[in-house]
């Protein structure tokens, strides 16, 4: 008889959390869904007061693009990060003759690879990360194709573009 005892109270505990799960109405399950798309401006410009031209988003993305994980907008390209392995899953550029076309004040020399600030500091790729790790830093959107501005060849080379 005591084996029934056990049985039935193990029973009895496992219905009574189930019941007491049910009914809490804890933050945790009601949470809503939120995006990971960061649409502040540190994404386009420097400069706060910089008047920021119209994103070609639409344009780049309306051949088709892999998901919406971790969605960044730049200028003349769209990445998808991940931030377990700090790399891109994927880039997406659309190139037409018009934004090949390079433009004389754009200085190659003045851009540096590093991280992207509208990333959160853990989930960030940095500098280090390359050193000594016999791997090199190429741009998954090449800079040559994004001479168009100076901005457009900037963010080539945020480390989220490695």
């Amino acid at each position: 008889m005591f084996p029934y005892v056990k049985l039935s109270a193990a029973a009895a505990a496992s219905i009574g959390s189930f019941f007491l799960g049910y009914a809490s109405h804890d933050t945790f399950r009601t949470a809503k869904l939120t995006t990971s798309l960061n649409v502040s401006n540190s994404l386009t410009a420097e400069d706060p007061n910089k008047s920021i031209p119209p994103s070609r988003a639409s344009q780049i993305m309306k051949f088709g693009y892999p998901g919406f994980e971790n969605l960044r907008v730049y200028e003349d390209f769209v990445l998808s990060y991940d931030r377990k392995t700090r790399t891109a899953h994927w880039v997406l550029e659309h190139l037409t003759p018009e934004r090949m076309q390079y433009s004389p004040t754009v200085d190659r020399n003045l851009c540096k690879f590093r991280p992207d600030t509208s990333i959160h500091p853990y989930f960030q790729s940095q500098n280090d990360d390359y050193l000594k790790s016999g791997y090199d830093r190429g741009h998954l959107a090449a800079a040559g194709n994004h001479r168009k501005s100076q901005l457009s060849v900037d963010q080539t080379f945020f480390l989220t573009n490695i």
